[in-house]
């Protein structure tokens, strides 16, 4: 278990175990744990940290388990329709580093109001020597053992890169400004390394045109569901008569006072 450190300011974080174990010995002893895991303030932005948790940060998979998943369903490809789907997730879990969080390809490339591949920043954290993966919770994930500071400094490389993208945006008081005022010290190799490009197919696309949640049960058996393209196109003009309707009460104002005043036997 542990507690997480958050930055305000940035996507960093930093996990702060609640103990720790020595196994040197022949029976294992439990301690308090040491930190914090950083300072009061962001290293990168200046900004507050905030703690959240406790999360598990323990394995997160049963490897032999998944194994026998994915056997399982390999053995019997009829008899899920969804089997293409359960295989990608199986292979994503299968591969996942053990490391509980992760971060976001959008959120990073919207901290820095930029733009890029997200294989360019899995073969920088991989020939830096660190290890990355998907996640099974997130298409966009970038799962890594690299710390903050690695992350940081290949991503001011990456807007290196198209300079001019979003510029305007990185003032010297946000916290991308912040983070590209300060010196890089790990230089990024953005080779293509091939195990960056080798991504499971776990989220699928949907299998239908309007899939998803369908219309509320009504008793009865008379009623016909309409699919989400039949209800929109019912619903079509539905503002425009609307719109058409209020224009006319406004310009005769009688008709609508006669309406009201109009009793129901």
């Amino acid at each position: 278990m542990a507690l997480v450190y958050q930055s305000l300011g940035c996507d960093a974080f930093y996990l702060q175990p609640l103990g720790q174990v020595d196994t040197s010995k022949k029976h294992p002893k439990y301690n308090q744990a040491i930190g914090p895991p950083c300072d009061k303030r962001c290293e990168f932005t200046g900004s507050r940290m905030k703690i959240a948790g406790p999360i598990w940060a323990g394995p997160l998979h049963d490897k032999e388990f998944v194994k026998k998943l994915q056997d399982h369903v390999k053995a019997n490809p009829k008899k899920y329709k969804t089997e293409k789907k359960m295989i990608g997730q199986l292979n994503v879990v299968e591969t996942e580093l053990e490391n509980p969080l992760y971060y976001d390809h959008g959120c990073l490339s919207r901290l820095f109001r930029t733009n890029y591949r997200i294989v360019q920043l899995r073969s920088a954290i991989l020939n830096a020597g660190y290890k990355v993966s998907q996640s099974h919770a997130n298409g966009d994930a970038i799962k890594t053992n690299a710390p903050p500071k690695v992350i940081m400094d290949i991503m001011k490389q990456i807007v290196a890169l198209k300079p001019d993208v979003g510029k305007a945006k990185r003032g010297p008081e946000t916290p991308a400004g912040k983070i590209m005022a300060k010196k890089v010290e790990v230089k990024a190799d953005f080779t293509i390394v091939p195990e960056a490009t080798g991504i499971h197919s776990a989220f699928m696309p949907n299998p239908e045109e309007n899939w998803g949640p369908k219309a509320r049960a009504v008793g009865g058996g008379k009623r016909k569901f309409l699919t989400a393209a039949e209800r929109s196109k019912q619903n079509q003009g539905f503002r425009k008569k609307k719109r058409d309707e209020e224009e006319k009460r406004k310009k005769d104002p009688e008709e609508k006072i006669d309406a009201e005043n109009t009793s129901v036997p």
